[in-house]
């Protein structure tokens, strides 16, 4: 075998780097009449992870083209004649015998150029590019030589039907963030293309299905929010004035005043440190539209703050804000109730009701 040109299979680290052009389903700009559309939900026979150059730098160019490039000398006239007759043992012993590399290295390129030469369009191939996860299946044909001018560069590329996309069957983005360590972990992959361990939850994830375990967690969450509300509303004025403060408090606001007190208006004076921004609180337990009125023309009075958040639990007749370009905020008892579940003192509250 007279291929592996001095090349070095993709190794780990690939940055993500640059703007991609579009962030919702990306349509691909390489199409031709033979084409077939992905339907949803999709039903691959393969799920492989790849990795598009070493540190990603075949990436950008991947996702604008609709390409999937590959390394391994796979464009090598030899070696790709070795693909067409199947003879994977031969390519192996190429690997080998040209690269001094060992015998579990030789099978597992063998068996990575295999998997990409082979596919026959039923692999979901998936790889991460800007901190989302792109997919997609390729059109059916041989690798073609992605760089023909270059002497020293035999890699090659499939054509990506439809083009990467990198959002689910409901149009949701697949960020990394959004994604568990299962799925993430496969970036830090040294080589170029692997199996997808937890093939079945990413295939339901794009399919835009929710595992049940997610689906019990979010019905939990939901009851408990509800069920905060309700008590929430029957805390003592002051405890709800100190719940509040605690609330604000963890999502980063510094308290400059103390709560309560006898000052007409102002129940919390607020400074966010980063930004400096001056805000006040306003806590109401039972309020109405009247209140609200008279203490926004207050705060209009107070050039020195940004920002109004007017919180209640109650009111006797529906809130209406026709303030919130001048940066008046309502937080009923619900947002009340979001906002001490994720600072987590929602046993605070527990435990003042029992």
């Amino acid at each position: 075998m007279t291929g592996q040109r001095g090349l070095i299979p993709h190794e780990a680290g690939g940055h993500e780097h640059g703007k991609i052009l579009w962030d919702t389903i990306n349509k691909g700009t390489v199409m031709d009449a033979k084409s077939k559309p992905i339907a949803f939900p999709i039903a691959p026979k393969h799920v492989r992870y790849v990795k598009l150059g070493a540190g990603g730098r075949w990436e950008q160019e991947s996702l604008e083209k609709s390409i999937l490039r590959f390394g391994f000398e796979s464009a090598d006239p030899e070696a790709l004649q070795l693909c067409r007759e199947g003879k994977w043992g031969e390519i192996r012993q190429g690997w080998l015998e040209d690269s001094g590399c060992s015998a579990r290295i030789a099978s597992s390129f063998a068996n990575q150029m295999k998997a990409f030469f082979e596919d026959k369009g039923d692999t979901l191939w998936v790889t991460f590019i800007d901190d989302k996860l792109h997919y997609g299946f390729l059109e059916s044909g041989e690798p073609e030589r992605a760089n023909p001018g270059d002497d020293k560069d035999w890699s090659s590329f499939r054509r990506v039907r439809e083009g990467w996309r990198s959002a689910d069957a409901q149009g949701n983005s697949l960020t990394r963030t959004s994604l568990p360590g299962t799925v993430t972990k496969l970036s830090m992959f040294r080589s170029t293309t692997c199996n997808v361990a937890d093939h079945e939850y990413l295939v339901n994830r794009i399919n835009g299905l929710r595992s049940q375990e997610v689906k019990r967690a979010d019905q939990a969450r939901t009851e408990l929010l509800e069920a905060l509300v309700v008590l929430i509303r029957r805390l003592h004025e002051r405890d709800f004035e100190v719940l509040v403060d605690m609330a604000f408090v963890n999502a980063g606001w510094r308290r400059l005043g103390r709560v309560g007190g006898n000052e007409p208006v102002k129940d919390l004076d607020l400074e966010m440190p980063l930004t400096r921004e001056r805000a006040y609180v306003q806590i109401k337990s039972a309020t109405s539209q009247g209140v609200l009125k008279s203490v926004v023309k207050e705060y209009q009075a107070r050039e020195h703050y940004t920002r109004l958040f007017f919180v209640y639990h109650t009111s006797s007749d529906e809130l209406k804000n026709d303030w919130e370009d001048s940066g008046v905020v309502l937080v009923g008892a619900e947002e009340v109730a979001r906002m001490a579940l994720e600072s987590g003192i929602s046993d605070w509250i527990i435990d003042r009701s029992r």
